[in-house]
């Protein structure tokens, strides 16, 4: 149970946290994310969380994390 928990936080983050960020990996390597993209993705990633509250939840934090890894890579 717990890892399960685990794992559909670390999703939950993990899925948000990608569409903050300036750029993306694709199949065409590293470019720069555009708002069609995101506007993409985060119509699924709402579709998810409405289905699952602590996939949700996750969701939400995902710009503290982003922001904590900007700060600890200036340092």
């Amino acid at each position: 149970m717990k890892e399960r928990i685990c794992l559909r936080s670390w999703a939950g983050l993990k899925d948000a946290a990608k569409t903050l960020r300036k750029r993306k990996v694709s199949s065409k390597g590293e470019v720069e994310y555009i708002s069609h993209d995101r506007e993409l993705e985060f119509e699924e990633i709402d579709r998810n969380a409405m289905h699952d509250e602590i996939y949700r939840v996750a969701v939400e934090v995902a710009p503290i994390h982003e922001i904590n890894k900007v700060v600890k890579n200036r340092h």
